[in-house]
């Protein structure tokens, strides 16, 4: 079941096969933007679409949503991905979020827009309890993001993540849905 949310200005649905064409040109569009925060691009199509058919079981069996996120005004362009990974359920009711925004949309609040949305989601549709975001020191744009969202840090992790050659730092940060309530027992 594909999951859609609406703001005042973006379309967030999860992606599908006809999307990988879009997906590739966004990498490519924000390679050297990109470069810095995230792992090596990939400039092939059947990338995509495997992506897409992972993130898709991913969704279906519980563990993940992504979102891609349109603009309403501009011929549907894509302007940002939010991905919640690594859903668990039980005693931590919790996820790592994780985004990206194209640059010709940098500056305006769509990233901000688009993962709000997607952590309202989080919180009231899938009930999580703790939403996990990380972001490299030197990356102000994403620090300034989440704390506008109210994440709060909580720690550094020391090579965190294996990127582009190199082992990269990543401040931790976390969000509690304050209105979380338990599920009904079974």
């Amino acid at each position: 079941m594909s999951e859609e949310i609406t703001t005042e200005r973006l379309i967030l649905r999860e992606p599908r096969d006809e999307d990988a064409p879009a997906l590739l040109a966004y990498y490519v569009r924000n390679e050297e933007r990109f470069a810095r925060w995230e792992p090596e691009r990939v400039d092939d199509l059947e990338h995509h679409l495997r992506w897409i058919a992972w993130r898709r079981d991913e969704s279906g069996a519980g563990r993940g949503r992504s979102f891609l996120a349109f603009d309403r005004a501009n011929d549907h362009a894509l302007v940002a991905i939010v991905n919640l990974y690594q859903i668990v359920r039980g005693a931590s009711q919790s996820a790592v979020l994780g985004y990206s925004a194209d640059g010709a949309y940098e500056g305006r609040g769509y990233a901000s827009e688009a993962v709000q949305a997607v952590v309202k989601h989080a919180f009231d549709a899938l009930q999580l309890h703790r939403i996990t975001a990380n972001y490299q020191p030197a990356n102000d744009r994403s620090a300034a993001l989440l704390r506008r969202l109210g994440f709060v840090v909580e720690g550094y992790a020391r090579d965190m993540l294996y990127m582009r050659g190199t082992f990269r730092d990543h401040v931790l940060t976390s969000l509690a849905n304050p209105a979380w309530q338990p599920p009904p027992a079974p």
